[in-house]
């Protein structure tokens, strides 16, 4: 469970290039009137969350909501969620100690390699 978006299927420049901060959009010239997007990670119930959301998609299927942790030297995968269709769909993971740790959220749909991403830094143990 430690694959990152390059290991999922698409292509992203290490945060050196784009920073840590840095988002990635694909167009789906096909399917212009579908749209995704995603929330910037939040700190909820001890548990950092974020949530991918799709509209316009149809039936259109492999789409996951994805939260990633900075380690220092790259994004590591913490937990995904799969779905499919127009929906919203959460996932998280715990955000506990006294650090603050940078988290990514992501929607990506590994069949036509649409992705977006939203990072921000929470800090767990307040």
């Amino acid at each position: 469970m430690t694959q990152t978006l390059w290991q999922r299927g698409v292509v992203l420049a290490g945060a050196g290039v784009l920073g840590v901060g840095a988002s990635l959009a694909a167009v789906l010239p096909a399917q212009a009137a579908c749209s995704w997007t995603i929330s910037t990670p939040v700190k909820s119930s001890g548990n950092a969350v974020t949530t991918g959301t799709t509209s316009g998609c149809g039936a259109s299927s492999g789409w996951e909501t994805q939260l990633y942790v900075w380690n220092g030297a790259s994004w590591q995968l913490l937990n995904y969620s799969s779905f499919s269709g127009n929906r919203s769909r959460s996932t998280s993971h715990g955000c506990s100690g006294t650090a603050s740790h940078t988290f990514k959220g992501a929607i990506y749909n590994a069949a036509t390699g649409a992705s977006k991403t939203s990072t921000t830094t929470l800090a767990c143990g307040v």
